[in-house]
């Protein structure tokens, strides 16, 4: 599994825009899998 600061690193300078997606349709997080992005909610 990564570290979040190695998920960061995945997705450069999109990942606050994913964090709000992720946020927006998967805030309880089902879909964690892989290189995860946790929602901030």
């Amino acid at each position: 599994m990564e570290t979040q600061e190695e998920v960061n690193l995945n997705f450069l300078g999109n990942y606050e825009r994913l964090v709000e997606i992720k946020n927006k349709y998967d805030p309880t997080n089902l879909f964690r899998l892989n290189a995860n992005i946790k929602p901030s909610v």
